[in-house]
């Protein structure tokens, strides 16, 4: 597929038969589950960002009718709901506040977060309650984890910020302005 396309599962025959994929740097992927991603509530959709690879989809198996191929503006951060980083129901999120609403639209939800992936240049502060409160832990990226994010476990993100990395120019060097956790 090209940059910029679209196929409808419907006109081809790999409708509901797509059980991995991968995809390059510089491209963003979106899979939905019905035709044209009409219909939010018939499963909704994926996403991901290049370079990703997802040898198997879980629960996304052989459900895939639209699939849209996009040039990737990053960095973001994208989340997955299972602990292999593997595209089932993940999110991608860029600079802004992300509250549980913001998460229950990317099919995430309160408290279902397993894996996270933070592009370079990426500063994501994650929090165990609604509304930017309680516990918190601060990665920066580019990191992955795909189980157990360290000082936050899983299946507890309630809201994050993600926020463009302060820089500084040390040198002639642009190096990070914050390298530790909070």
């Amino acid at each position: 597929m090209q940059l910029g396309q679209e196929w409808d599962g419907d006109n081809n025959d790999w409708n509901d038969r797509i059980s991995s994929f991968m995809i390059g740097e510089g491209v963003r992927l979106t899979l939905c589950q019905d035709a044209h991603c009409e219909n939010p509530d018939h499963g909704g959709s994926s996403e991901a960002f290049g370079y990703h690879e997802s040898p198997v989809m879980n629960e996304w198996n052989d459900c895939t009718s639209h699939i849209k191929v996009m040039p990737y503006k990053g960095p973001n951060v994208l989340l997955f709901k299972d602990d292999q980083c593997i595209v089932g129901y993940a999110g991608i999120f860029g600079p802004g506040h992300h509250n549980t609403g913001a998460l229950e639209f990317n099919h995430i939800g309160n408290d279902s977060m397993t894996g996270i992936r933070v592009e370079e240049g990426i500063r994501v502060t994650l929090f165990e309650d609604e509304d930017f409160q309680g516990h918190r832990t601060t990665l920066i990226g580019p990191v992955t984890y795909c189980d157990n994010i360290p000082d936050f476990g899983n299946d507890t993100l309630s809201s994050m910020i993600v926020d463009i990395e302060p820089r500084v120019n040390t040198r002639g060097n642009w190096t990070p302005a914050v390298r530790s956790n909070e």
